[in-house]
């Protein structure tokens, strides 16, 4: 008797592993797959420094990430405006900006004044032409900025 319900208990653990190991696959089938092409598409658009490639990719993130990094790839701010998250977007146009020394970017970013005038004052301090710090607007950040102070992070 104790033979039949330790073989039934061993039947039905397996069965319900089985149905599980079955079952599985199917369920996160569509996730992997849709990750796995996001993946695979910020890859390509790595590699191929093409950012119309970014556009195909489903996860928001992912997304942002591709804008950002062929954007830097290409030295290239046109493609930071697409980003979503603030916080990517200030980092994108921070890093072509510094890459670059090209005040234009600060002109063209899509962000509150505050950081146009942050970045107006880098591109100063690392062109060492405090000329550039007319641009900015708030005027206590102007004259730090033309009295050669260090600028601080956008």
């Amino acid at each position: 008797m104790n033979k039949i319900i330790i073989i039934g208990i061993v039947a039905l653990v397996l069965l319900i592993a089985g149905i599980g190991w079955v079952i599985q696959p199917f369920d996160q089938k569509g996730a992997d797959t849709e990750e796995n092409k996001d993946l695979s598409l910020l890859q390509q658009a790595s590699e191929k420094k093409n950012i119309s490639l970014c556009n195909e990719i489903e996860n928001l993130f992912m997304k942002d990430s591709c804008y950002k990094i062929v954007s830097i790839d290409n030295l290239e701010s046109s493609g930071c405006i697409k980003i979503e998250s603030q916080q990517m977007k200030k980092d994108c146009y921070c890093d072509i900006m510094k890459e670059t020394k090209d005040e234009t970017i600060c002109e063209t970013m899509d962000l509150d004044i505050s950081f146009k005038d942050k970045c107006y004052w880098n591109v100063a301090s690392l062109k060492q032409d405090r000329s550039l710090c007319e641009n900015i607007v708030d005027e206590t950040l102007k004259e730090a900025c033309s009295n050669e102070r260090t600028p601080p992070n956008p």
